[in-house]
């Protein structure tokens, strides 16, 4: 942060994708989310230029969730997409969870192996898992896809049962394929924007 102490009126950094990792250095410290994934979304300044970055992706999202009346404990979840947002819900989810982690990248990898060994969350299986397990239902795209215009589904989706609860973490002023199919099967969804 020492680099941008020339600028006057300069309050903070908030980061996006694909800079979320690379955000860090500019941290003085790290709040706790951001500590466990190795990245961060905000990095507020303090008196004296001291800047503490974390991640707030993951508490939004569970916020987000909770308000709509959803009950997150328990839950078995495929996440897809394990960068920054995708761990960040990872760190956020109730610890009783099991989670089973899409990568589709050496940084995803990363990112999984991090949660796991962070302890975050109890019970973390990290693959490529493209095809939802059996016996998943919470359904999270945490992913890149459905940013763009012809992106389709982050992976095999399937049927979906009503009580499953699908979010995307992709902000976007229509509903995402994800959020599509999960409409067409009756499940309740949330999406970035819309919560």
């Amino acid at each position: 942060m020492r680099a941008l102490m020339g600028i006057a009126n300069l309050d903070g950094l908030v980061a996006t994708v694909p800079y979320k990792a690379q955000a860090v250095r500019f941290a003085d410290r790290l709040g706790p989310t951001a500590s466990r994934i190795g990245a961060l979304n905000a990095a507020p300044t303090r008196a004296g230029w001291n800047v503490t970055g974390d991640m707030f992706d993951g508490a939004g999202f569970v916020r987000g969730a909770e308000r709509k009346g959803e009950v997150l404990q328990g839950r078995t979840v495929a996440l897809f997409g394990a960068g920054g947002a995708g761990s960040a819900i990872g760190c956020e989810l109730p610890r009783q969870v099991r989670i089973a982690v899409d990568h589709r990248s050496a940084e995803g990898a990363r990112s999984g192996a991090r949660l796991n060994a962070s302890r975050c969350i109890s019970d973390v299986s990290c693959r490529r898992c493209r095809t939802v397990p059996s016996g998943v239902d919470m359904i999270v795209n945490a992913s890149t896809i459905g940013m763009r215009d012809g992106d389709g589904l982050p992976g095999d989706i399937g049927p979906l049962a009503a009580d499953t609860f699908v979010g995307d973490v992709v902000v976007s002023q229509e509903p995402t394929p994800l959020v599509r199919h999960a409409i067409r099967h009756g499940a309740v969804t949330s999406m970035a924007g819309t919560c």
